[in-house]
């Protein structure tokens, strides 16, 4: 089984584009784990009909802090981490975990706009999604509005994925969509929980991955599956201003952590989309 864990605060008309694409999607049979952040909407109640384990926190806790509320319920052989604006594309968690099994990967990511298989195709479409995002600014976030953005990004969203699979196969590329992480059970007890000190988690894991790499050699770092797409909508939470994070711990830098040399050194080498041969 599956355990798909997200954190939300409000964003009902997100969530329910969601869930349908989750629903509609997602091949494995799956748990949805919902960590509800301080939400003042109808989303936690949406989620918990719908099924959903939900997690109501009085305060809007830290990324790191809700992630590790849903990986201590998760009962999943895998565990997903995807951010309530993901829309996912046709049987994307079966694609990974083949890719996964293929590959020797206990953690992986899927193609987005964030992340591409290429510098050059990342930043084509990150300028075509803002140039949508401008022109439909008045449209506002409504659930008829946010379908318009993505037919106006890809057209036939299942014919532009299945492109993308099609001429890119198994291509892994290093690096990550922070939006969306697939982790093996494996994975999940070499790395344990996120750490509740780092803001910016998603890097942090990826560091992580690299130094039990080098020191123990039983993980490899993580990859994006190019023939694997979602799509991101890119902080709509944020754009709300939802109240400020709230910590378990005193937050610290990832160059408080990690040393400035090694997180330029380690940024550096997301920047040159190694491939994974073999």
């Amino acid at each position: 089984m599956l355990s798909i864990i997200t954190c939300i605060h409000n964003q009902l008309p997100m969530n329910r584009l969601f869930m349908e694409a989750l629903m509609k999607h997602t091949a494995q049979r799956f748990e949805l784990i919902v960590v509800d952040n301080a939400g003042n909407d109808d989303s936690a109640d949406f989620f918990e009909a719908a099924g959903a384990i939900v997690i109501r926190n009085a305060a809007n806790m830290a990324y790191p802090v809700a992630q590790n509320q849903g990986l201590a319920v998760a009962t999943g052989d895998y565990v997903a981490f995807l951010n309530n604006d993901v829309v996912v594309s046709r049987h994307w968690d079966s694609q990974l975990i083949e890719l996964m099994q293929a590959k020797g990967l206990d953690i992986i990511s899927p193609t987005s706009i964030d992340r591409a298989e290429s510098r050059k195709s990342g930043r084509m479409l990150r300028r075509r999604w803002n140039r949508i995002k401008a022109l439909t600014k008045i449209l506002g976030i409504a659930h008829w509005s946010l379908r318009l953005r993505m037919q106006l990004m890809y057209g036939d969203w299942n014919r532009f994925c299945t492109q993308r699979k099609l001429n890119f196969e198994d291509l892994l590329v290093e690096g990550f969509s922070g939006h969306s992480l697939l982790f093996s059970k494996k994975g999940v007890e070499l790395l344990g929980r996120w750490d509740e000190r780092i803001l910016e988690a998603d890097f942090d894991l990826y560091f992580r991955t690299w130094e039990r790499a080098q020191r123990i050699g039983d993980v490899k770092p993580i990859y994006v599956a190019a023939g694997v797409f979602v799509h991101h909508y890119s902080r709509l939470t944020m754009g709300q201003r939802p109240p400020a994070w709230q910590a378990t711990e005193p937050i610290i830098s990832l160059e408080e952590k990690w040393g400035k040399a090694y997180v330029q050194d380690k940024i550096a080498r997301m920047s040159e989309y190694r491939e994974l041969l073999g």
